[in-house]
């Protein structure tokens, strides 16, 4: 869209113009969009971090009761009392007891592995080498014992063992899919963080429950992407519009991006941990003041009634700050990190 500005425009209206001609957006409502994925296979919270991190994607951060019910989650993977004989390359129960195999899953096991874990949303069999970890099913005159913590399969056995039990034994002429709470990593939750250096943020799949665990343990995880990009390059905030709007990510991407919009109450926690990666104090967002009125520059309704009608002198722009999830004022002509959101 082309518009001619007169040199009798107002100071700012050329600005103004721009901002809305090129923006999309209407109406109320959170421009941040989450995908969660999940990874059964057991990690230390570093290493979860980091297997999410090779994936394009990070440790989920849960911050809200809409975000605990999109982790609607219960795969996991529990050891079998099967083994392979070393001599005779035969997978055998550990057991006196004729017993039904369940299926191999596809391509199931490898000629390198030599004990088995049953996926317990599926109830397939998988090899894994013995010395992987994961959960513990004890066999119980009353059923089926499950412990929320990950051993190797010699763990395993052996904390049955102590406990006078053995091994769950998983056949396919009695057993049935278990849906278990577990725990997963997590990163960090709002006011739950832990206050150790050597404690990491879990919530379990079922009742949601948040807790701190020795980060050195293994657990399942869950990986988030979303549309919302940190960039560490310090610009002023029309810079910074301007840098969102061309920005591309690869020959391939033809995805536009804005500068984020900040829904009160939603997003505000969520992008406050995203700033606090930022190596300036504060990152711009996408809310300016013009023509005496506050708004969004992709055109979502304003939903911050506690920013003044009249800010103080030269402080028109909006920041996020890395040391509070509160919407702040700043000089537009300041150099920052800032926000991009793929719309």
């Amino acid at each position: 869209m082309t518009m001619l500005v007169t040199k009798s425009s107002p100071p700012g209206l050329s600005l103004l113009i721009l901002i809305i001609s090129t923006s999309s957006m209407f109406g109320l409502g959170s421009v941040v969009k989450k995908t969660y994925t999940h990874e059964p296979l057991h990690y230390t919270w570093e290493e979860a971090r980091q297997n999410c991190k090779s994936s394009n994607s990070h440790l989920a951060i849960v911050q809200t009761e809409e975000d605990k019910k999109m982790i609607n989650y219960q795969e996991y993977y529990a050891w079998l009392d099967l083994t392979k004989d070393i001599d005779s390359g035969t997978w055998m129960w550990n057991t006196d007891l004729t017993l039904n195999i369940y299926p191999w899953a596809e391509g199931e096991p490898q000629p390198t592995e030599s004990c088995a874990a049953i996926f317990g949303s599926t109830l397939q069999l998988y090899g894994f080498p013995c010395e992987d970890y994961f959960f513990v099913t004890c066999e119980h005159y009353t059923g089926i014992l499950f412990f929320d913590e990950s051993k190797t399969m010699k763990e395993a056995q052996e904390y049955c063992q102590d406990h006078f039990l053995e091994i769950f034994i998983w056949s396919s002429s009695g057993s049935k899919s278990y849906d278990f709470d577990f725990s997963l990593w997590i990163d960090t939750v709002t006011g739950s963080e832990p206050n150790q250096s050597d404690k990491c943020s879990t919530m379990t799949t079922k009742a949601k429950t948040v807790a701190a665990r020795n980060c050195s343990e293994r657990f399942p995880s869950v990986c988030m992407t979303d549309n919302v990009i940190l960039i560490m390059e310090k610009k002023t905030w029309e810079e910074a519009m301007t840098h969102c709007r061309e920005l591309v990510l690869s020959p391939e991407d033809k995805s536009r991006y804005e500068l984020v919009s900040v829904e009160a109450g939603i997003d505000d926690a969520f992008l406050s941990a995203r700033a606090s990666q930022a190596d300036t104090e504060q990152v711009w967002v996408g809310l300016r003041f013009l023509g005496g009125t506050w708004f969004w520059i992709n055109r979502i309704s304003m939903s911050y009634p506690d920013l003044p009608q009249c800010p103080p002198p030269g402080k028109n722009c909006g920041v996020i700050s890395k040391t509070s999830a509160h919407l702040e004022m700043a000089d537009c002509g300041e150099k920052k990190n800032f926000l991009c959101y793929k719309l």
